[in-house]
């Protein structure tokens, strides 16, 4: 088989990493420049008294602001386009199982032909989908093996099949153009503050919900229904589900569904989706260069 998946996942995972290491220099010159604000109109006024020569780093400093958050944005357009590629050779993927898995204590093990390994692939997946391990129709995908707990064999291939299944169907709707008004409609007022609530969180309670949102309890409750409700999101699955104890997470197709929305809102919320407020470091350890929280 063509194993231009794990090309794409290793090329994706390190648009990650690259990602990772802007935004910390990005967080280190924003944290900089606010204390940069606050001590230069007294380093300027000092200097003028003093009869010395003020060269502020502010400048400089913007300069190397703009520099990054251009990077970032070639870094995320970069990744989205790898995103896509990576979901296009999901719908094609078929994984090289033997014949018959080998058990043991009800643990079937499909180890994969050949020795093969998705050692990328399977990486991505957690990450994209944030579920670590990756479990899917009780599947577990691990980089050299999927591995099945049933009761025998024809049950464990059975849950192979519909796991596959499963997965290909989650690139389908990453692909659907239904998919842009499902997010819209996430986008709206009434659902907002609390898709995004459940969406970086993955699960959260209604008590939660309406503390984190500030919104009245009662509205939140509907507007969880309605999330869950199959009808309203057709013709996708609901975006989230209810677990035990009236916990509310993400279904599966709401983590992929939650991919394209954060790629529809990235550039309109960057400021409080990219990383926090900066925190401004001591001035005895800016003036050191030492910007570092630990």
């Amino acid at each position: 088989m063509d194993f231009r998946i794990e090309e794409v996942a290793s090329a994706w995972l390190a648009k990650k990493d690259e990602r990772a290491t802007v935004l910390a220099e990005l967080r280190r010159i924003e944290e900089r420049i606010a204390l940069t604000k606050k001590i230069e109109p007294l380093e300027r006024e000092y200097a003028e008294i003093a009869g010395l020569e003020y060269k502020g780093g502010l400048s400089e400093l913007e300069r190397r602001r703009q520099e990054l958050r251009e990077k970032l944005e070639i870094i995320e357009k970069d990744q989205q386009q790898l995103t896509r590629s990576f979901f296009e050779e999901v719908k094609k993927l078929t994984l090289p199982l033997p014949p018959r898995p080998t058990e043991e204590d009800r643990l079937f093990v499909f180890k994969y032909r050949e020795g093969k390994k998705f050692t990328f692939t399977i990486a991505m997946l957690e990450e994209l989908l944030r579920l670590k391990p990756l479990n899917i129709e009780n599947v577990a995908f691990k980089e050299d093996c999927l591995e099945v707990k049933a009761a025998e064999e024809f049950e464990a291939k059975r849950r192979v099949i519909s796991a596959i299944k499963e997965l290909k169907s989650l690139a389908e709707i990453y692909f659907s153009p239904q998919l842009v008004d499902i997010c819209e409609k996430l986008g709206k007022d009434r659902y907002r503050a609390i898709w995004e609530t459940i969406l970086s969180k993955t699960s959260a309670t209604l008590q939660e919900l309406s503390r984190q949102t500030g919104q009245e309890y009662e509205k939140v409750r509907q507007a969880c229904y309605d999330l869950t409700r199959k009808r309203c999101w057709k013709p996708f699955p609901p975006p989230v589900k209810v677990r035990d104890r009236g916990v509310y997470e993400l279904t599966l197709a709401g983590r992929i569904i939650g991919i394209r929305y954060y790629e529809a809102y990235r550039q309109k919320r960057r400021p409080t989706q990219q990383h926090p407020p900066p925190k401004s470091p001591s001035l005895n350890r800016f003036l050191r260069g030492d910007t570092n929280e630990n």
